[in-house]
């Protein structure tokens, strides 16, 4: 069969000179359509041989990947659908609503399910209402619920060994998240998230059963201040700067009782 060299899709030419190609497609022809390729780096190193599969209309469904270690790779799609197998035996699946959105997302090794997303939209809209996902091998599901802007508005989350932990989200006028009400068994906890005029977080603090657990104060500079309670009692400050510790403030019953600086 002829052979037919072609640099690989998707290289843009700058303007001084061509950028190299980091693959060489060298396309296998039969009878005039375009049946495999042959990839290899520039130097003549293959990287790997793919075979197109097309359905009666012509059409690629099934593209088979032959790596040089002896692996195989399979990737397709017809009718929404999209598939990949990976060499480890994993394989992948999406399948898509007739206008292109994404209904399902799954991955599976052999008969074994890793992990399974859903998509529920709101009516024929592209936003969405519920996401469910499902990963059996870590023993956890989560669903997430949105509200009518498209933001998340209450996530459950459930595991094999443990009770369901609930978040509920509400954001302001600017689609700021301003609280979170975290319900796990018995216990709750509230986030609060406050912001100046200029739009940049200043504050989050978390309460946890109706006592102050945990207070955060972020400054212009790139500074925060970081503040413990127990009891609603202040027990620890620390002080950053661009996320590095720079002092740290132990106190007793309310009083300052150990300074440690960071070099």
């Amino acid at each position: 069969m002829p052979l037919l060299l072609l640099a690989a899709p998707g290289l843009r030419a700058q303007e001084s000179a061509p950028a190299a190609p980091e693959e060489i497609f060298r396309y296998v022809l039969a009878a005039g359509t375009v049946t495999g390729a042959v990839v290899t780096t520039p130097e003549g190193v293959e990287l790997r041989r793919e075979t197109y599969i097309r359905d009666s209309e012509g059409r690629v469904v099934d593209v088979r990947i032959s790596l040089p270690d002896g692996r195989s790779v399979r990737t397709g799609g017809s009718g929404g659908r999209e598939w990949l197998g990976y060499p480890e035996g994993d394989l992948s699946f999406r399948v898509y609503r007739p206008d292109g959105v994404l209904e399902l997302e799954e991955s599976r090794n052999g008969s074994i399910l890793l992990f399974r997303r859903t998509y529920t939209y709101r009516g024929d809209s592209r936003s969405p209402s519920v996401v469910e996902e499902d990963r059996p091998g870590e023993g956890w599901k989560r669903r997430t619920e949105y509200g009518e802007r498209g933001l998340p508005a209450r996530e459950s989350l459930s595991t094999a060994d443990g009770p369901e932990t609930v978040t509920l989200y509400e954001w302001d006028e600017r689609d700021r998240p301003v609280g979170l009400r975290i319900l796990e068994g018995r216990s709750e906890r509230r986030v609060r998230f406050s912001y100046g005029e200029d739009g940049t977080e200043t504050e989050e603090r978390t309460d946890s059963t109706g006592a102050l657990v945990l207070r955060i104060l972020r400054n212009p500079d790139g500074s925060s201040v970081e503040e413990r309670f127990d009891g609603g009692i202040l027990f620890a400050r620390t002080f950053l700067k661009d996320g590095r510790l720079t002092r740290e403030e132990i106190y007793r019953e309310g009083r300052l009782a150990r300074v440690r600086t960071a070099p």
